[in-house]
């Protein structure tokens, strides 16, 4: 009987054991897939909506070229229409990019750098940059590279529509095993129970970025008013060590 109990324990340790590591790698298989999908949506959205706006704007030019002279309705309705393609090409190469930053590839400073500046102009609020070590970001593993710009975008959006700051702070500081990203406003803050509802304010995707890579996150209110969202990532990909 004793043998048997123990044959039984020894069938489940591993089972047991088989369940956590897929309980732990699903995550990381979800936030990629989440971003393999993305990165072909935003392509997508570049190469063939992007073609077919540009043919748009090549017709609407050869029928303004075509229009008879002193026709100012005609003209008036031409000039709406091209104004309105231009502004519909700007929101489809802004939410290309967002989806599928080609900077990234060539490493994460430059990526959240050119998407901070093109933040600001999108948004006309001032956006401080911070980062102490590039090479070291740069050098970073593809799946925390790509945590860090996605918990960046939604912070700085999240701050953009509900904080009513008037200026930020991205910063991003390399240590020997960790790297932190801080992203901070001087907005009207986060009431508790706001805080304790993961699902408000868009931080249940960041939460679980987070949790994926064996990360933390901390959204706390900045003194002496406003908003901070801490992530600390490890270097290395299943690193629980965060010094």
């Amino acid at each position: 009987m004793r043998h048997s109990v123990d044959s039984i324990t020894t069938q489940i340790r591993p089972g047991t054991s088989r369940r956590r590591e897929v309980m732990h790698f699903a995550p990381q298989q979800i936030n990629a897939a989440r971003d393999a999908e993305r990165t072909r949506i935003g392509r997508e959205l570049h190469d063939v909506l992007g073609a077919h706006l540009t043919a748009l704007r090549l017709t609407l030019e050869l029928v303004r070229r075509q229009a008879p002279d002193g026709n100012s309705a005609l003209s008036s309705a031409l000039e709406s229409l091209e104004l309105g393609l231009a502004d519909t090409q700007t929101a489809v190469s802004t939410l290309a990019h967002d989806l599928h930053p080609p900077e990234l590839r060539d490493g994460l400073s430059m990526a959240l750098r050119a998407w901070v500046r093109q933040f600001e102009r999108r948004t006309a609020l001032p956006c401080a940059w911070e980062c102490d070590d590039a090479a070291a970001l740069d050098a970073l593993e593809p799946a925390t590279a790509a945590a860090l710009f996605r918990i960046t975008q939604e912070a700085l959006n999240n701050a953009a529509k509900h904080a009513r700051a008037t200026q930020l702070r991205v910063a991003l500081v390399a240590r020997r095993q960790s790297v932190t990203l801080t992203v901070a406003d001087n907005g009207r803050g986060i009431p508790a129970g706001a805080r304790r509802k993961s699902t408000s304010l868009g931080l249940k995707g960041m939460q679980e970025r987070c949790i994926s890579l064996n990360g933390t996150f901390r959204i706390e209110n900045a003194q002496p008013h406003g908003t901070a969202v801490r992530v600390t990532l490890p270097r290395r990909a299943g690193s629980a060590t965060l010094s």
